[in-house]
């Protein structure tokens, strides 16, 4: 049997370091995969974070010509890598200014769940965080600018909590005045604090409603429940990340580049009730239709899961939030667009096909019909308006 030889000596190629949120990863990877397609004269290849001897291996026989990843520091980049290879970091573990970085606002993460926080009507807040990681800091002052002083109270978790046994957790949340919603640094740290409380007995969403960042798929799963998550735009960092690398190598950009995504939207399941509609069947209906944004649901469906009419539904719509089922599904679609067209890259057709639609032409003429511009005008002079506020 021949032996497998894995990498053509010949085809320079970018390393992206890829970490344990295999999903959001996977994501991640496909932006840089499809900004090399394209435009780039190297192959993205995918390595967990624990395989440097594969990159050494790389870079000796000359393939590798760059690295994507989440960098841990300054410090770790000058040991491991400087003078070697060009390096674009994607998180924010620690502040890198030795190469350019691509990465969320996590700043504004935090002020997109504090505004739906006090939208719902919170009177008591709370903030779970990751000892030592600069996202962890950054999340909680977005989220503290949003909250100041329009609550009853605020709440941070102990110094070190994370390492604490589950009933620790549980003793925090127990002392939390109720009901309270509880931001957490990840989507990891919800469904730690989701366990707590059913070891406490703590009702999840009725007595504390928890959210999380990143829309990790595996943490839902492990949870148990459905997790109310802030979704991150991986993909659209991930394209810009090739461009930057190119652009780094070429001498476009300076090391001290840095490009800051918005998060996309808060996706609200099962883990939450941001709800004041003071009707259970009209809560949960709500709750049901945002967890599906993305499939090409109906009413019908919607009436068929909850086992009602359709009459009683729009009824007690109407007498609970004075709208209707579909009016407040086209909303939530029409909000959804809305984020996508400002704040990523995504084509028109990929927008339509994530906000439920059946096809482009059906979601163009109804985005039209509601803002008076076709998606591609909307979304550029969303960008102009953004260039002319930031210049």
């Amino acid at each position: 049997m021949a032996e497998y030889e894995p990498f053509d000596q010949h085809l320079p190629v970018v390393a992206v370091l890829l970490e344990s949120e295999f999903d959001s990863m996977v994501e991640l990877y496909r932006g840089v995969q499809s900004y090399a397609d394209t435009h780039a004269d190297w192959g993205a290849i995918p390595l967990n974070a624990g395989e440097e001897s594969v990159m050494i291996d790389l870079a000796k026989h000359g393939n590798l010509v760059g690295l994507i990843g989440g960098f841990v520091s300054d410090r770790w980049i000058k040991n491991h890598w400087t003078g070697r290879i060009p390096l674009v970091n994607i998180d924010n573990l620690s502040k890198i200014s030795s190469v350019p970085s691509v990465v969320v606002d996590d700043e504004k993460v935090g002020e997109m769940v504090g505004s739906r926080v006090l939208e719902a009507g919170f009177e008591h807040v709370a903030y779970a965080g990751l000892t030592g990681n600069m996202f962890t800091k950054l999340r909680l002052k977005g989220f503290q600018k949003i909250i100041g002083d329009k609550t009853k109270s605020f709440h941070c978790a102990p110094k070190g909590w994370v390492s604490q046994s589950s009933h620790g957790w549980g003793g925090w949340l127990k002392e939390l005045p109720k009901p309270v919603a509880v931001f957490c640094a990840g989507d990891f740290v919800a469904r730690r604090l989701l366990l707590a409380c059913r070891i406490g007995g703590i009702l999840v969403p009725d007595t504390v409603s928890l959210v999380g960042v990143g829309n990790v798929y595996r943490d839902s799963i492990f949870s148990g429940m459905p997790l109310t998550t802030v979704e991150l735009p991986h993909f659209d960092i991930g394209y810009t990340a090739g461009k930057a690398l190119d652009d780094f190598r070429n001498g476009f950009i300076k090391a001290s580049f840095v490009r800051h995504f918005d998060p996309v939207r808060i996706v609200e399941r099962s883990s939450s009730r941001f709800d004041q509609a003071g009707d259970a069947l009209v809560s949960r209906a709500l709750e049901w239709l945002r967890a599906r944004l993305h499939e090409k649901i109906s009413i019908t469906d919607l009436v068929s899961e909850l086992g009602v009419s359709r009459r009683l539904l729009e009824v007690r719509f109407s007498i609970a939030i004075q709208s209707s089922p579909y009016a407040e599904l086209l909303k939530m679609r029409m909000r959804f667009a809305e984020q996508l067209l400002s704040s990523t890259n995504r084509k028109i057709i990929d927008i339509s096909q994530k906000c439920g639609f059946s096809s482009q032409h059906q979601f163009s003429s109804t985005f039209k019909k509601i803002y008076g511009a076709a998606p591609r005008e909307f979304r550029r002079k969303s960008r102009s308006q953004e260039s002319t506020m930031t210049a």
